[in-house]
């Protein structure tokens, strides 16, 4: 069976779609430096894995590849990675802060839904697009300053009840429906 920790081959180039999906043992995950795919389920389920590396070869994190990983507590993505995929780090309820890198322009739907501890994050300038209930029912705390997107989702921001105040780019005509629906602590939009 698998060990606490998951050695990969020196020379894996990606990590296919299910490949550990539902793997209990799995407690760290530290992809070599050839994976530039981490695949769409590829972790999900792994209820144990608390710690997470992902190399700066990996441009996109595949949709729901860390979905309900509820013990990560500690997520390290470098620079070069581009894109969060769809449902990727929901509900890992456990993760309190991530620095994104100064290379993601894309936070797809869902991407942190249900981060229930996550208190801090750092949006990066390069950052473009926010999807659907991206943040959806996260602790994030404090000002976002959402103000370089060219997209911004349907709730993205719902029920993030710590966000005090938020500026939001020039450029939008309106807000999207439910962006920050049920925000109890927002006292500025700007």
């Amino acid at each position: 069976g698998l060990t606490e920790e998951l050695n990969l081959p020196k020379n894996l180039t990606a990590i296919p779609d299910h490949c550990f999906e539902n793997c209990k043992s799995i407690e760290l995950v530290y992809p070599q430096e050839l994976v530039t795919v981490i695949g769409n389920y590829a972790f999900s389920g792994c209820d144990n894995l608390k710690r997470v590396r992902i190399s700066s070869n990996v441009k996109k994190i595949g949709d729901y590849a860390f979905n309900e990983c509820s013990n990560i507590d500690t997520l390290l993505i470098a620079n070069g990675v581009n894109e969060i995929g769809k449902w990727t780090f929901n509900r890992c309820s456990k993760l309190q802060e991530i620095n994104l890198p100064k290379t993601i322009t894309l936070i797809d739907d869902y991407a942190f839904s249900g981060c229930s501890a996550l208190l801090n994050i750092t949006l990066p300038e390069s950052l473009d697009y926010v999807g659907n209930f991206a943040f959806y029912n996260s602790a994030i705390t404090g000002e976002l300053n959402l103000s370089n997107l060219s997209f911004l989702g349907t709730g993205a921001y719902a029920d993030c009840n710590n966000i005090s105040k938020v500026t939001i780019p020039d450029g939008f005509d309106a807000i999207p429906d439910r962006l920050f629906d049920g925000c109890t602590s927002l006292s500025e939009v700007v």
